[in-house]
């Protein structure tokens, strides 16, 4: 076999070798799939802007109708008062694919009416059924 015809069948196999695929990871700091323009970061920005305009003693079924579905929800009982606390997704935290409640606001309820919205309302809220 020629010289010639061993370089190139070298390289051809070379070549074979150094081929592979890329996989785009993402390299935002939002993590994968994630950009500025999302759906995601406009339905947030749309679920603040209905948070915002509530009224507290508006009543639960009022909430959910202008709100729709919570990403979680949570209830307990407190002094013959029955609580509700629903999380809507409002915000970007970390690039997981998941849903977590630190990426949502609170919104809660006490015997059926809006009691408020927001950490801090939860907060106090839950402190009393500590004590």
């Amino acid at each position: 076999m020629s010289i010639k015809l061993k370089h190139i069948l070298t390289l051809g196999l070379l070549s074979l070798t150094l081929q592979g695929c890329v996989v785009n990871l993402g390299n935002d700091e939002h993590g994968p799939g994630w950009s500025s323009s999302s759906s995601h970061e406009a339905q947030w920005q749309e679920t603040r802007n209905k948070i915002a305009d509530l009224n507290v003693g508006s009543s639960y079924s009022d909430v959910k109708n202008k709100l729709g579905d919570s990403s979680f929800s949570e209830a307990f009982t407190l002094n013959n008062m029955q609580y509700k606390v629903l999380f809507y997704r409002t915000h970007f935290v970390k690039g997981d694919g998941h849903d977590t409640k630190d990426e949502c606001t609170p919104v809660i309820f006490a015997d059926g009416k809006l009691l408020g919205w927001g950490d801090e309302i939860l907060s106090q809220v839950t402190e009393e059924k500590q004590s």
